[in-house]
């Protein structure tokens, strides 16, 4: 049990798929946790009227303007800036054990262990992804030679650091200038190269420094499989002007954890498979329509 708030934090804008995975989320944690007691949950966005439509009123919002996208979005139009801009300015509003989610995931059990470790000092993150030297990835291999040669005063961003995935981040408010730390990093690495990924070197150098706790035994991160909205779609047309009550108890006959199978299947076929099973019109995909 903690003594402090715990607050679970999202951020979407934009995208009704984007929504639609927000509101599946909050849907799969409520199987868990007591919302009006354990937690509160609030989401950073620019449409809170097609959000109200589907949650209940225990989720809060914080509105984000248009002007307040742009400016958080930075000099170079960076929209993977906003994140930290967003965690530094709710961190400074709220005070407690914070857990920022991105909106593709899916709570596989209690996170409540997790907040218990935040208030304790503990940041959290989704995954480790490996050193990023020695990775088969030509992204990483590409970014660790990148760093090899990249300066930054008083701070020493390896070529081999550990990338760690940072759709969920977890922290105590009392943290929040570790975010002023993420930005100016950030800034410097995206202004030296252009790379949509450059949030997430910033977040995994200063959250690494203390050892974070990883959380992938508590949620599960689809970040590899957007065409989730297909289904997310389809579900949501088909439970219609249902309450959050009643539409959140059928969750599970589209969950995200069996209907990726397929997709991680078919990449793992050699090239020329993947082409031939295109080409005859047996592409994975075709199971999200069912």
């Amino acid at each position: 049990m903690t003594n402090q708030t715990n607050f679970l934090v999202y951020q979407t804008f934009g995208l009704t798929g984007v929504m639609h995975e927000a509101c599946y989320s909050i849907a799969s944690l409520s199987k868990f946790v007591n919302p009006k007691t354990d937690v509160q949950i609030f989401i950073c966005t620019d449409n809170e009227k097609f959000l109200a439509a589907l949650l209940p009123d225990w989720v809060q919002y914080v509105p984000l303007s248009a002007d307040q996208l742009k400016t958080w979005r930075g000099k170079k139009d960076y929209l993977h800036r906003i994140k930290p801009e967003m965690l530094r300015s709710f961190s400074l509003n709220h005070e407690g054990n914070i857990l920022y989610c991105d909106t593709d995931t899916v709570f596989l059990k209690s996170p409540l262990p997790l907040f218990e470790q935040i208030e304790k000092g503990r940041l959290i993150m989704h995954r480790s992804e490996g050193h990023i030297h020695n990775q088969n990835s030509p992204l990483f291999r590409k970014t660790s030679k990148f760093l090899s040669t990249y300066n930054f005063p008083g701070e020493n961003v390896a070529y081999d650091m550990e990338m760690w995935n940072a759709g969920v981040m977890g922290f105590n408010s009392s943290k929040h200038e570790i975010f002023e730390k993420i930005l100016l990093l950030l800034d410097d690495l995206y202004d030296k190269y252009v790379r949509h990924y450059m949030e997430q070197v910033a977040a995994a150098h200063y959250f690494a420094k203390e050892s974070p706790l990883p959380c992938e035994d508590y949620i599960f991160h689809y970040w590899n499989f957007k065409e989730f909205r297909i289904a997310l779609q389809k579900f949501f047309d088909e439970h219609q002007g249902q309450s959050f009550e009643q539409w959140s108890k059928d969750i599970d006959k589209i969950s995200p954890m069996e209907l990726i199978k397929p997709k991680l299947a078919f990449e793992k076929q050699p090239n020329w498979k993947r082409q031939f099973l295109k080409i005859t019109g047996r592409a994975w995909q075709k199971n999200l329509l069912r």
